[in-house]
């Protein structure tokens, strides 16, 4: 499952381009700063499951690690390099999906309906918002 092709609305993207994976040895080495979104805790690396390991983002150049949890959250790790790139969000509950992104350092660039309307619109024709992780 890939969060696929979405930017925020506003400020800039998290990034765009056309790169391929990077593999990084351990996990420290790609970043270890949690973005604080609501619904993405600080461990999620290690307490959700990781569901596609360093593929290419459809994002832009970033390679991405997915987690899942309980088949409601899904969270797109990026990187660039060996840095972190950020964090898009999808989270699906009673209310509906909710999509929110991070920036490198944390801060929140777009979350639910601000700053996430093409999210939405891209991620609507997916089965039941999420995208297959291609490996």
């Amino acid at each position: 499952m890939i969060l696929a092709g979405c930017s925020p609305a506003k400020g800039e993207p998290v990034g765009v381009s056309h790169g391929g994976a990077i593999e990084h040895d351990h996990i420290d080495d790609a970043g270890t700063d949690a973005p604080p979104l609501t619904g993405l805790p600080p461990d999620f690396r290690t307490t959700w499951n990781r569901v596609g390991l360093h593929i290419t983002s459809e994002h832009g150049r970033f390679v991405a690690d997915v987690y899942e949890h309980d088949h409601a959250s899904y969270a797109e790790d990026l990187f660039l390099g060996d840095a972190s790139a950020g964090v898009y969000l999808l989270e699906r509950g009673d209310a509906g999906v909710r999509f929110a992104v991070a920036d490198p350092q944390g801060r929140t660039v777009a979350d639910s309906d601000a700053g996430t309307e093409s999210c939405t619109r891209c991620h609507s024709g997916a089965r039941n918002f999420v995208f297959d992780v291609h490996q």
